[in-house]
C-alpha cells in the first residue's frame, strides 16, 4: 500500500513538472516571436528611413550619406513563408507563396501546360495582398480610458490567438470584435504588450484570423516601399541541391540495393542481415567511384562532394524516400547514382520487366539533373534567353523521368520553376545561392558549442571579433 502511495506521487509530481516546463517553454516561444516580429517592424522603418536618406530616429537631424535600396532578399521556402506572413506548402488553397496553385494541383502537375513564358497559375501581387490585408484587418479607435480598460479586460495570451488576442467577443463604439481576434503592432501601437499603458487617444488594429486565408498576418517586410516577393531569390541549395536531388538519389539507390547482386536472399540469414550486406556491397562501389572521380577529376576532393557514412536510414523510408544529406554530398551522390546504374544496365536486361524500365527512367532522369547543373556552372550570371530555355527543357525531362520511374513529386519541385522563369529578371541563380551563409552558419554554430551559456551572446561576438581579425590562417574568407 506504501509502495503503490509512493508511486502516485511520484507521478503526480512528474506531471506538475511537465506542465511548469510546458508553460516556460510557452512563454519563451511567445517572447521569442513577439521579439521576432518587433525586429522585422524595426528593420522595415530602417530601410524606409534609409530609403528617403534620413535616419529613423526623428532626434537626429543629420542625412545620411547614401541611399540604402533594398534589391533582392534570399531564404529558404519557411523563412520567407514567416518573413512574410504567408501559408507554407502544406496549405491546402495556398500552398506557394509565388502563385496561386492549390495543394491538388501542387501534387499533380500537368508538365505539357506550363512553359517558359506561360503557367496556369496566377502569380500572387501586390494588389492581391492589400486586399487580403484589408479583408482580415480592423482598425480601433481608442478614444478614452474606459474604452482602453473594456478592451484591456478582453484581451489575454494564447497559442489560439497567435499572440495577444480577444477572449470573448465585443463591440466597441460600432466596431463589433470577435473571439480570437488578435491585437497587432499599428502605426500608433508598436509593442502590442504596452496597450494598457497608450495614452488615449490611439488607434490600434486587430487581426480575424481564418485559417483558409492566405495571409496569417501583416507583414513589416512587405511595407518596405519598392520590395515585393517578385524581388525574393528562390534558393538553389534548399529547392535544387537539397530538394529535388535529395528526392531523386534515394530513389535510384534503393532501386540499387534490391538488384540481385547486392541484395542475395540466404536461407543461413534474416531479410535485415541480407540488407545489412547489401548496403555494405553498396558502400563498397561508392568507395571505387569515390576512388575514380579523385583520379579524373581534381577539384573532386575540394567540393566536399563526398559522404563520409552512407547508411540505409539516410535514404528515408520508402514510401516517401528522402535522403539526408549535405548539398555538397546530394550533388555527388547523383553521379554515382547514374553511375552505377549504368554499370548495372546489363544485368537489369537480363531481368526485363519492371525493373528495367526504372533503371532506363532513372538514368535519364539523373542525366538531365546532371546536365542542368553543368549548365549552371557554364553559364555567365546573366544567362542569355536561348540558355534559359535549354534549362526549362532539361528540368521537365528530369521531373517527367523521374515521375514516371515511381518518384514521388514534391513541393520543391513546383518551385524551381519560379527558379528558372526569374532567371530572366535576376541573374543565374548559382551566384546569389545561400551556400556561404549556410557555411558562415556552421562558423557560428562551432563557436556556440565551445562557450558558456551564462556569457553565450558576448562570448560568441568575442570569438566570432577575433576570427575575423586573424590574418593569414583563412579566417577572413569565412565565406567559402
Amino acid at each position: 500500500m506504501m509502495m503503490t502511495m509512493r508511486m502516485i506521487i511520484i507521478i503526480i509530481i512528474i506531471i506538475i513538472i511537465i506542465i511548469i516546463i510546458s508553460i516556460i517553454m510557452m512563454i519563451e516561444n511567445k517572447t521569442v516571436l513577439m521579439l521576432f516580429n518587433l525586429s522585422k517592424k524595426a528593420t522595415a522603418d530602417d530601410l524606409n528611413a534609409g530609403a528617403r536618406g534620413v535616419f529613423v530616429d526623428p532626434t537626429i537631424a543629420d542625412q545620411l550619406s547614401c541611399v540604402i535600396v533594398l534589391c533582392q532578399t534570399r531564404a529558404d521556402w519557411p523563412a520567407i513563408c514567416t518573413a512574410a506572413g504567408l501559408r507554407q506548402w502544406s496549405h491546402n488553397l495556398f500552398p506557394c507563396f509565388c502563385c496561386g496553385v492549390t495543394k491538388d494541383e501542387l501534387s499533380h502537375p500537368d508538365l505539357h501546360a506550363m512553359s517558359l513564358d506561360f503557367e496556369p497559375w496566377e502569380n500572387y501581387s501586390r494588389g492581391m495582398y492589400d486586399a487580403d490585408i484589408d479583408r482580415h484587418r480592423i482598425s480601433l479607435v481608442v478614444p478614452d480610458l474606459h474604452t482602453r480598460s473594456l478592451v484591456f479586460r478582453t484581451l489575454q495570451y494564447g497559442t489560439a490567438y497567435g499572440g495577444r488576442g480577444l477572449k470573448d467577443d465585443l463591440n466597441v463604439n460600432g466596431v463589433q470584435l470577435r473571439k480570437h481576434d488578435t491585437l497587432e503592432p499599428g502605426p500608433d501601437l508598436r509593442d502590442v504588450a504596452k496597450f494598457e499603458t497608450m495614452a488615449p487617444p490611439f488607434t490600434v488594429c486587430f487581426w480575424r484570423r481564418d485559417k483558409n486565408a492566405r495571409v496569417f498576418h501583416a507583414s513589416p517586410l512587405l511595407t518596405v516601399e519598392g520590395y515585393w516577393l517578385s524581388l525574393h531569390v528562390v534558393d538553389l541549395l534548399h529547392t535544387w541541391h537539397l530538394g529535388c536531388l535529395c528526392a531523386y538519389v534515394p530513389l535510384a539507390l534503393r532501386l540499387i540495393l534490391d538488384h540481385p547482386i547486392f541484395f542475395v536472399r540466404s536461407p543461413s540469414r534474416s531479410a535485415a542481415d541480407c540488407r545489412k550486406i547489401a548496403m555494405i556491397r553498396l558502400k563498397v562501389k561508392l568507395l571505387e567511384f569515390y576512388r575514380w572521380k579523385r583520379q579524373n577529376s581534381p577539384d573532386w576532393r575540394k567540393r566536399g562532394s563526398e559522404i563520409w557514412q552512407l547508411t540505409e536510414k539516410m535514404l528515408g523510408s520508402r514510401k516517401r524516400p528522402e535522403l539526408k544529406a549535405k548539398a555538397a554530398e546530394a550533388r555527388g551522390l547523383l553521379e554515382f547514382s547514374v553511375w552505377v546504374l549504368k554499370l548495372l544496365r546489363p544485368t537489369f536486361v537480363s531481368i526485363g520487366g519492371i525493373p528495367l524500365q526504372q533503371c532506363d527512367l532513372l538514368i535519364a532522369s539523373g542525366e538531365a539533373a546532371f546536365q542542368f547543373d553543368q549548365l549552371l556552372v557554364s553559364n555567365p550570371c546573366d544567362i542569355p534567353r536561348p540558355a534559359i530555355e535549354q534549362l526549362w527543357s532539361t528540368y521537365v525531362r528530369h521531373v517527367a523521368f523521374y515521375r514516371r520511374a515511381g518518384g514521388l513529386y514534391r513541393p520543391k519541385h513546383h518551385l524551381m520553376f519560379h527558379m528558372i522563369k526569374r532567371i530572366s529578371s535576376q541573374c543565374n541563380p548559382r551566384f546569389v545561392s545561400m551556400y556561404k551563409d549556410e557555411s558562415l552558419n556552421g562558423v557560428i554554430a562551432r563557436i556556440g558549442r565551445s562557450v558558456h551559456r551564462t556569457q553565450f551572446g558576448l562570448s560568441v561576438h568575442m570569438k566570432f571579433s577575433v576570427l575575423v581579425s586573424l590574418k593569414g590562417t583563412g579566417a577572413e574568407n569565412l565565406h567559402p
